[in-house]
C-alpha cells in the first residue's frame, strides 16, 4: 500500500511538472529526439516506469497471496468408522464360570438292624458233676444289647469256688465272651477247665431261649 501511495504521488508531480515546463530548446529537442519516440511527450517514460512499478507491485502481491494460499492446504481427515463387535456366544459360554450347585443334605433314616434277641440281662442256672462225684452249680448272668454280650458274671457254690480249674476259668473266660454275638458264642475248654466250660455253654443256650425275639 505504501508503494501505491508513493507511485501516485510521483504521477501527480510528473503531470504538474510537464504542464508547467518551458518549451525545450533545439539542443534539448535534439537530445530528446534520440531517446523519445516522435509524437510522445517526455513524461511518457515516467508514466511507463510508474506502470511498470505498478505491475511489479501487483505481481508481488499476487505472488504473496498465492504463497499464503499454498501454505494453508486443507488437511484431509479420514472418516471415523465405528465397528460394533458382536460377542461370540460360544466364547461367552466358555468364559462364563460354571458353578456346581451345592448338594442339599437329605436326612438319612436311622439304620435299623434286625436282631435275633431282645436286649436285656438274662440269668441261667446250671450244674455239673466232677470225676470225684462233687456237684458244682453256676449262676450265669449275661447282658445283651443288639445281639452282643456287653456284660457277664458267674456265681459259684462254695464247693466249686475251691476248685482250681474253676478259678482259672473265672479269671479268663470274659475275654472270650464280652463283645461277642450271642448267636455264635461257644467256648472251648477255657484255661483247661473243660467241665466248667461246657457248663457255661449250657447256660448260654438257656439265655438264647429266654432272649429269643
Amino acid at each position: 500500500m505504501q508503494y501505491i501511495i508513493a507511485v501516485l504521488a510521483l504521477v501527480v508531480l510528473g503531470v504538474g511538472f510537464t504542464l508547467y515546463q518551458p518549451a525545450p530548446t533545439e539542443t534539448a529537442s535534439a537530445s530528446s529526439s534520440e531517446t523519445v519516440a516522435p509524437g510522445k511527450p517526455s513524461n511518457f517514460l515516467l508514466v511507463s516506469e510508474i506502470e511498470k512499478v505498478w505491475e511489479e507491485e501487483e505481481d508481488d502481491e499476487e505472488g504473496e497471496d498465492e504463497g499464503e494460499a499454498s501454505d494453508f492446504q486443507p488437511i484431509a481427515t479420514e472418516p471415523v468408522v465405528t465397528k460394533i463387535v458382536t460377542p461370540d456366544p460360544l466364547v461367552t459360554a466358555l468364559s462364563t464360570p460354571v458353578t456346581t450347585p451345592t448338594p442339599v443334605a437329605t436326612p438319612t433314616a436311622p439304620v435299623v438292624t434286625a436282631t435275633d434277641y431282645k436286649n436285656g440281662t438274662y440269668i441261667a442256672h446250671t450244674t455239673y458233676k466232677t470225676p470225684d462225684r462233687d456237684v458244682y452249680s453256676m449262676e450265669v448272668s449275661l447282658t445283651i444289647v443288639n445281639d452282643n454280650i456287653t456284660n457277664t458274671s458267674i456265681t459259684y457254690n462254695n464247693r466249686a469256688l475251691r476248685d482250681s480249674y474253676v478259678k482259672r476259668f473265672d479269671s479268663s473266660y470274659q475275654n472270650y465272651v464280652i463283645g461277642e454275638d450271642l448267636g455264635t458264642i461257644s467256648l472251648s475248654r477255657i484255661a483247661g477247665a473243660s467241665l466248667t466250660t461246657n457248663a457255661f455253654n449250657k447256660a448260654v443256650v438257656s439265655v438264647k431261649t429266654q432272649a429269643g425275639a
